[in-house]
């Protein structure tokens, strides 16, 4: 008399069988990667190229540094016109920002 558990391990679907079907419920067949044919490489991709910094980046990190530097040095006592210094510090980051770009433009035009 056979039991349950005397059942083959095909009946519950783990065998060692590479074409094994039992378990697959829409009847389809998985083909193991050996047998499923060629598979194609990617091509070798050399080293990314480094991520450049861009100008205005380092122009507005510039104008915060600034602003910051003048926030605790009012702090501490300096007193100075803020209004001059802001104008200073906007036409500072327009010259900065136009000679940063004409740089990149003539950079990118001759590789």
């Amino acid at each position: 008399m056979s039991t349950h558990d005397d059942a083959p391990d095909s009946a519950a679907g783990s065998t060692d069988s590479p074409l094994d079907t039992t378990g697959v419920p829409d009847g389809t067949t998985d083909v193991p990667q050996s047998q499923a044919g060629p598979v194609l490489a990617t091509p070798p991709v050399g080293p990314a190229p480094r991520a450049r910094l861009r100008v205005a980046t380092v122009v507005w990190g510039l104008v915060i540094t600034a602003i910051g530097i003048m926030v605790l040095a009012t702090a501490s006592g300096v007193s100075f016109d803020l209004g001059l210094v802001m104008i200073g510090l906007i036409g500072f980051a327009g010259i900065a920002l136009l000679i940063g770009s004409i740089a990149s433009g003539i950079r990118h035009r001759h590789p």
